[in-house]
């Protein structure tokens, strides 16, 4: 995943670690769950780059509280429907087969104003489908873990250089971005070292696209 441009970034920020919100003093009882002395608040804000989504519901519960079957801890969000869009993990926890540690966030992204695929944000390094995932990249890099909306491994980065399909992949902080097609083959990926490919060599740090048949498309 490449570095961002400070303008882009910023707006990133905004976008994950402010919760894309827009704070709005709501009228509390339009709030999807009634707020009662069992939450420290609640707020009804907006996305501002999705104002068509519609609003969203942040609670701040005192104890842990299950949403849909999911143990949520610090923070849970609900859309106007009621239906759970973020959350906190209270506890170690199995969401569509990956187990999740404690404290991951769940983040979704909304294509057509819908729900789709989602993101994470792990607490600690952390083995997902196979492969030992990072929990943070270098600065001013998103640092989330990608999945498909039924819950396949979509986007990461690995703690270390690994092989996936024989081809070798860079691990670590730094150009170390995978993505994965849904049936787990290798989508895109940055050498870890100089390597050849149907006589065609690449040099290591090269990011390689490649079909669903494994076949080069994209070389940078």
């Amino acid at each position: 995943m490449k570095i961002l441009p400070l303008y882009l970034t910023i707006i990133s920020l905004l976008c994950t670690g402010l919760c894309i919100a827009q704070v709005k003093d709501g009228v509390r009882d339009d709030f999807p769950i009634q707020i009662t002395e069992d939450y420290y608040r609640a707020r009804k804000w907006e996305r501002f780059d999705k104002p068509d989504f519609g609003s969203l519901y942040s609670y701040y519960p005192k104890n842990v509280v299950t949403i849909e079957g999911i143990p949520c801890g610090t923070q849970f969000t609900l859309t106007a429907k009621g239906e759970l869009y973020g959350f906190i993990l209270a506890q170690d926890f199995e969401l569509k087969g990956t187990l999740l540690p404690k404290n991951s966030r769940f983040e979704p992204y909304v294509r057509n104003n819908r729900m789709d695929d989602y993101m994470i944000y792990l607490p600690e390094d952390t083995k997902i489908q196979g492969y030992m995932v990072r929990h943070k990249g270098s600065f001013m890099q998103d640092y989330h873990v990608d999945f498909y909306k039924h819950g396949a491994l979509k986007g990461f980065k690995p703690t270390t250089d690994i092989v996936i399909d024989g081809i070798p992949c860079r691990g670590g902080k730094k150009n170390s971005w995978i993505s994965l097609f849904p049936d787990k083959k290798l989508q895109s990926c940055f050498l870890s070292r100089d390597f050849e490919i149907e006589n065609k060599s690449y040099n290591k740090g090269s990011q390689l696209t490649f079909n669903a048949k494994g076949n080069v498309t994209i070389n940078y």
